[in-house]
């Protein structure tokens, strides 16, 4: 009967403990239940919301795909393309950033203008990509396209298939994409290729022909219209149609090794030239005497900066190469950013 009595008079006294409200512990116990549940949710809520805004981003780059295979489908000219027009490209993220992408036309002549987009907030393009649709439904670049949050963590795929299939294949799991090794440029043997330093440094004018005379072969180095960076050059002729005016290096410009491959590439822009505008290279030998040379392709008339190429082979006997930017009768000619490089 006694135990009774006890254990009866402890529960009265646990009632009315409760009764009075709860103790410190049973408090910090809730608070820290309470905590580890809303941080569950807030956790759950993000990764709802990565999802959709992800979700979001790779619906409108899929769009923009359709857009630009309708557009090469279609084979409408834009404005601004000039000659025959070839496809159209979108590529996403690499030179223009992880966040942007790109719709260009692919002109035979010259390009217009391209369209520039930008993802939404905190999505981007984790590796750069290109497809092509050239025109009248002839296909695609097969490619693989993901959109990702920037943590990584939400990654959206989107499949481009040869034929020109264009599939949202929705979230996947991906892995951290491992971070490429590029191998090395090739070095550029051409000194003072865009014209940037000196007067320029590295070169020096030159003039041959009957007409050259009462040509009067006008030479400049000139930062009023340049292809990149500051400055180019620019060779200017009045009259003759006989004279070749140039900029040109010493014979010794660069080291060579016969029968490597090169390639000889620059840009330039002419106005009103009636004949023409071109690159020279030039094969010397041990000597010192020229074995043979080789021109690229050349501009006349008036156009915009464009770029002439020629892949050429070193001769037997060559060791050393001389470089020559040249005009050819009346007109102006702009020159910059020359390349020569083993391939």
């Amino acid at each position: 009967m006694k135990t009774f009595l006890n254990f009866k008079f402890q529960i009265s006294n646990l009632l009315k403990s409760r009764a009075n409200g709860f103790t410190l512990i049973e408090i910090m116990v809730a608070a820290v239940i309470i905590g580890i549940m809303s941080g569950a949710g807030v956790a759950a809520y993000r990764r709802l919301n990565d999802r959709a805004v992800v979700e979001g981003a790779a619906k409108k780059v899929e769009q923009a795909l359709r857009e630009t295979q309708k557009r090469a489908a279609s084979g409408v000219k834009p404005t601004g393309c000039n000659g025959t027009l070839l496809a159209y490209t979108i590529t996403m993220g690499g030179v223009l950033g992880p966040r942007r992408y790109m719709i260009q036309a692919d002109c035979s002549t010259t390009d217009p203008s391209p369209q520039t987009f930008d993802l939404p907030g905190e999505t981007r393009f984790p590796s750069d990509k290109s497809v092509r649709f050239p025109v009248l439904g002839r296909g695609a670049t097969a490619q693989t396209i993901w959109v990702q949050n920037d943590s990584g963590q939400v990654t959206y795929e989107i499949r481009v298939n040869s034929a020109g299939a264009i599939s949202g294949l929705g979230l996947v799991a991906m892995a951290p994409t491992p971070t490429p090794t590029l191998p090395p440029l090739p070095t550029n043997l051409v000194p003072n290729p865009g014209f940037e330093t000196g007067s320029p440094a590295s070169w020096s004018t030159n003039s041959s022909g009957t007409s050259c005379s009462y040509a009067n072969p006008n030479f400049q180095w000139t930062s009023s219209d340049r292809h990149e960076g500051s400055y180019s050059v620019r060779i200017y002729m009045s009259l003759g149609t006989g004279c070749t005016a140039e900029y040109r290096t010493s014979t010794t410009a660069a080291l060579v090794t016969a029968g490597t491959s090169y390639s000889l590439s620059g840009w330039i822009k002419t106005q009103s030239v009636t004949n023409s505008a071109y690159l020279r290279i030039g094969f010397y030998n041990a000597s010192g005497s020229l074995i043979t040379s080789f021109d690229s392709t050349s501009q006349a008339g008036t156009t915009d900066w464009s770029q002439v190429s020629r892949t050429v082979t070193a001769p037997t006997g060559a060791v050393r190469a001389r470089f020559h930017v040249r005009l050819v009768g009346r007109g102006t000619a702009f020159f910059d950013d020359l390349r020569f490089v083993e391939i």
